[in-house]
C-alpha cells in the first residue's frame, strides 16, 4: 500500500501496548499523526468495552469506534454506547454455566461490561478491575447460583477456569469435554483457549475480522484502504482481510504467516507514522453513515 489508508485497525495488548501495559514508545504520537491526517484509528481488542475506551483515551482517541470482546461489541468512543453486540444465546447461558460449574470450573460471565462470578473470582475476573476497598474489585459481583442470576440477562462472554492445580497450556480434560458437548448442542457458540489454561465461550460470529468488515462496510471503506496490525492468533482474520496486514514479530507465528509485513513492536510507531505521511489515497468513505456524535 503506497497511499495513505482510510482506516488503521490495531490490536491493543502486544501491539500498541507493550508488556508493561503502557503504550509502546512513539505510538501515541503516531496515532495523533494518523488522526490529524484524517485516518480513522480503530482499536480491536479482547478487552471489555469500558477497558477498551480507557485504553483509547490513553492513546488520544476520544471519538470514533473501537472493537472489543474480540469482535462481539463495537463501542462508540464518544459516549460509550454499544453500536453492535453479539451476546450468547440466552437459552444456552443457564446450561452452560451449570455444566461448567459441575465440571469444577471457576466461572466469570460478562453482563453489560460487569463481571459476574460464581464463588471466589479467579484471575480472569480480577484482571484490570480497580479495588473498591471491599472483598471484590469494582465491577465484579459474586453469586452463589450464577445460572439463576443470569436468567434473562445479556451475556457477552463466559470464561471458565480450572482449579489452580489443573491449569496448563490448554483446558483440562473435564472442561474440554463439557465445552465440546456445549458447542455441538449450540452451533452459535464458539469455544477458544485463553492464556493460563482458561477457556472462553462467545458467539461464533464474534471475531475481529467480521466486526471490522462490518464497520468498514458502514463507513464505506473498502478492504484495500485498511491497514490491520496485530500480534495474536485471534488477529489473523483481520490481518489477512485488510489491504495491508501487519504482524508483530514478537507475536504468534500464525499472525506472521498471513501478514504482508512483519515488524518488531518497537518499529510499529515508525510504520504508522509513515502511513500518516503517505499521499492521500482515493478511497470510498461515506461519513454520513453511523456517525459518531460530536462532542460538546
Amino acid at each position: 500500500m503506497n497511499d495513505r489508508p482510510a482506516l488503521v485497525a490495531c490490536d491493543l495488548d502486544g501491539t500498541l501496548f507493550g508488556d508493561d501495559g503502557a503504550p509502546a514508545p512513539g505510538v501515541v504520537e503516531a496515532v495523533a499523526e494518523l488522526t490529524a491526517a484524517a485516518v480513522r484509528v480503530v482499536i480491536c481488542t479482547g478487552r471489555t468495552a469500558g477497558a477498551t475506551r480507557a485504553a483509547a483515551a490513553r492513546l488520544g482517541l476520544e471519538r470514533g469506534w473501537a472493537i472489543s470482546y474480540h469482535g462481539a461489541v463495537v463501542v462508540d468512543l464518544a459516549d460509550g454506547a454499544w453500536r453492535q453486540r453479539l451476546d450468547l444465546p440466552r437459552q444456552a447461558v443457564g446450561p452452560i454455566v451449570a455444566a461448567l460449574h459441575d465440571a469444577g470450573a471457576t466461572l466469570t460471565a460478562y453482563v453489560d461490561d460487569e463481571r459476574w462470578v460464581q464463588g471466589d473470582p479467579g484471575p480472569a475476573a480480577l484482571a484490570g478491575a480497580a479495588p473498591a476497598g471491599g472483598a471484590l474489585p469494582l465491577g465484579v459481583r459474586r453469586f452463589t447460583d450464577l445460572a439463576a442470576a443470569l436468567e434473562g440477562r445479556p451475556v457477552t462472554r463466559i470464561i471458565a477456569e480450572a482449579g489452580a492445580a489443573e491449569l496448563g497450556a490448554g483446558p483440562h480434560e473435564p472442561l474440554a469435554s463439557v465445552l465440546a458437548a456445549l458447542a455441538a448442542r449450540w452451533p452459535e457458540l464458539a469455544v477458544s483457549a485463553a492464556p493460563g489454561g482458561r477457556c472462553e465461550v462467545h458467539h461464533a460470529r464474534a471475531d475481529k475480522r467480521t466486526a471490522l468488515a462490518a464497520l468498514c462496510g458502514r463507513l464505506g471503506v473498502p478492504p484495500s484502504a485498511v491497514v490491520a496490525c496485530g500480534d495474536g492468533a485471534v488477529d489473523t482474520g483481520m490481518i489477512g482481510w485488510a489491504g495491508l496486514g501487519v504482524a508483530i514479530a514478537e507475536g504468534h507465528e500464525a499472525a506472521a504467516a498471513v501478514a504482508d509485513r512483519v515488524v518488531a513492536r518497537g518499529d510499529l510507531a515508525g510504520l504508522l507514522t509513515s502511513l500518516a505521511r503517505a499521499p492521500a489515497g482515493r478511497h470510498g468513505d461515506d461519513p454520513a453513515t453511523w456517525r459518531s456524535p460530536a462532542r460538546a
